[in-house]
């Protein structure tokens, strides 16, 4: 009868690979979670959630809330109060933000108004301020899907 015993092994690459990445994770710090959306939202329909990153550092966002889409910037640490982009009253849907190389802010997404659903455009000129450009970019007479 043979008895085999467990002798110590050296580090195999795979232990030396596991020790980098558990090294490099406890150097990096992540910063406490915020609330994206407003406290006094929170039991509101609150969905769709979209960000998109900032030339400046940071990033831009929209989340709709009761059929409004609203735009906060995140920079420096600090979330802006939000503004409306579209203070509708229709259920809209696929909201999408980017920032053009020029800063312009651009905010798209379906408009549901009167089950005739068209894609609307906004534009920001001034960092997210206000979104006071609008268009209905959609020539389907209500057919946007």
């Amino acid at each position: 009868m043979t008895t085999r015993t467990n002798a110590a092994r050296p580090a195999g690459l795979i232990s030396v690979l596991c020790m980098a990445f558990l090294t490099a994770a406890t150097e990096a710090q992540w910063s406490n979670a915020q609330l994206f959306n407003m406290p006094g939202e929170a039991g509101a329909d609150v969905k769709s959630a979209k960000i998109a990153a900032s030339r400046s550092g940071g990033f831009h966002g929209i989340y709709h809330v009761n059929n409004r889409i609203r735009y906060r910037r995140y920079s420096g640490g600090t979330l802006t109060s939000p503004i409306d982009v579209f203070p509708g009253t229709n259920f809209m849907a696929n909201g999408a933000i980017a920032e053009a190389l020029n800063g312009d802010i651009h905010v798209v997404f379906e408009d549901w108004a009167g089950d005739n659903p068209e894609i609307r455009w906004y534009k920001s000129s001034n960092g997210g301020a206000s979104f006071p450009f609008t268009q209905v970019i959609s020539a389907t007479g209500g057919c946007a899907k």
